[in-house]
């Protein structure tokens, strides 16, 4: 039993501890050039760092969400 509320307790834990939000100076040159290429006049952007991936969370024109 206690092996099992163990298992349950880290599958729940552990999608949360997986995504990190961080600051755009932590995000990779070459990752910001293309988002910045692709995306102009974005506003309330986030960053994310998720397992191996970079997640930008941003609004444009008429505070429509987007993420990518």
């Amino acid at each position: 039993m206690k092996k099992q509320i163990l298992i349950i307790g880290t599958i729940f834990f552990s999608g949360y501890i997986q995504a990190q939000d961080i600051a755009q100076e932590q995000v990779p040159a070459d990752i910001l050039s293309n988002f910045n290429k692709q995306f102009t006049n974005v506003s309330q952007l986030e960053w994310e760092f998720e397992g191996e991936l970079y997640k930008a969370d941003f609004e444009t024109g008429w505070k429509i969400d987007h993420e990518v």
